[in-house]
């Protein structure tokens, strides 16, 4: 149990740690949100004397998911949007739950993981698991066995029928659109593996994709806009200038940006607002020396 509760906030106090030692306190709580909610955990940590602070944060992120297989994978940071985009150049934190619904004690469980081909082996941290187990990969199959595990069935101890591993793993370099799906199979005994849900994600931006990469074109996200500032993904064919101009329905310009290279390539730009634009139908174009093309931006509160 926590030491004190404000509002959403939950506080543990400390007095002293030795160096190098681990403190765990782990939150079970009744989930009463509705599916497909996301959800944001945040954790700070406030120390006496400590010279580097960037450290004691951390934010995780989730989709609430049903209850009909207890057995799931779950990824952080979920991405953005309904492909999930992320950058490749942060890692994908995994964490995997099996429950024992049968009707007795599992003694052993063993978890095979498929590791995608775009990821970087050589960035896999195993962290953390719920009972002692040992894991190794054979031909980019990672395998945890948690041995002698005795998992009581769900009838029996509800709480103690549950456990879980955590991971994580960086993807390789790769190009903007590349997905990178990732499930699990569950073995308890000798039953028939349970396959958990498959997560899935996205390299590159929100915008980056384009129906056809042999035209000059531009993607912007969000869409509608809620905030002060949208990014802007600019596809050039051609070696030139070009201009993003954001304008009204009167075709009074609101915001514009310029290009500084005139080379073909992918660029992205953030357009800010300093001032705070009223809610309604906007137009933004690209205007270049061949053509304009000219896409609908809403802005709303």
């Amino acid at each position: 149990m926590p030491d004190s509760i404000s509002g959403n906030t939950l506080y543990w106090h400390i007095d002293s740690m030795n160096p190098g030692e681990i403190k765990e306190f782990i939150v079970l709580n009744q989930v009463q949100a509705p599916l497909n909610y996301l959800y944001q955990h945040n954790v700070y940590v406030q120390t006496v004397g400590d010279n580097y602070l960037p450290n004691n944060t951390d934010t995780t992120n989730g989709i609430v998911i049903g209850s009909y297989d207890p057995n799931y994978k779950a990824a952080n940071p979920v991405g953005i949007g309904p492909q999930h985009f992320i950058e490749n150049n942060i890692p994908i934190h995994y964490y995997v739950e099996f429950q024992n619904t049968g009707t007795d004690t599992a003694f052993n469980i063993k978890i095979f993981d498929e590791l995608d081909d775009h990821f970087d082996i050589n960035t896999l941290v195993v962290k953390k698991s719920s009972h002692p187990m040992h894991y190794k990969v054979v031909n980019r199959q990672l395998q945890f066995y948690f041995d002698n595990i005795l998992l009581v069935d769900s009838n029996k101890d509800y709480d103690k029928s549950i456990g879980f591993l955590t991971y994580s793993i960086m993807p390789k370099k790769c190009m903007d659109g590349t997905v990178i799906n990732n499930n699990a199979a569950i073995y308890f005994d000798f039953n028939e593996p349970i396959t958990t849900n498959t997560t899935y994600h996205t390299i590159g931006r929100p915008g980056c994709l384009f129906d056809n990469e042999n035209l000059n074109d531009f993607n912007f996200f969000p869409n509608p806009v809620n905030e002060q500032m949208m990014m802007i993904t600019v596809n050039m064919t051609t070696d030139e200038h070009y201009a993003i101009i954001l304008t009204d329905l009167t075709g009074k310009t609101i915001n514009q940006l310029s290009s500084s290279k005139e080379q073909k390539g992918k660029y992205q730009h953030p357009m800010y607002f300093s001032n705070k634009i009223q809610a309604g139908i906007y137009f933004l174009t690209l205007k270049t020396s061949h053509n304009n093309i000219t896409k609908k931006v809403i802005f709303g509160h």
